[in-house]
């Protein structure tokens, strides 16, 4: 029998986040997949942090331009990743 479960990891254990139906005591062989959703939206709420500190910078900065097209880029790149894996559910 296979089940797809969500589980919490804290304090070295793994705790599910929904009841399991089976019987106490079962040894059970897990695949652990880490889900990056709440990672990936603090990546991006910090890129548009460095934007904003980025648009602060003064124009005649050389490296104001560079770092906005770095930023910018990391930022598209993370929102894609994030609608990717929303539709890969």
């Amino acid at each position: 029998m296979i089940q797809k479960v969500r589980a919490k990891y804290a304090n070295g254990v793994l705790t599910p986040l929904e009841p399991l139906d089976l019987e106490e005591g079962t040894v059970v062989e897990l695949d652990i997949a880490v889900s990056y959703a709440r990672d990936l939206e603090g990546a991006i709420a910090e890129i548009k942090g460095v934007l904003e500190h980025i648009y602060q910078l003064p124009d005649d900065d050389p490296k104001k331009y560079k770092l906005f097209l770095d930023a910018e880029d990391t930022l598209i790149y993370l929102e894609k990743e994030r609608k990717f894996r929303e539709r890969m559910g």
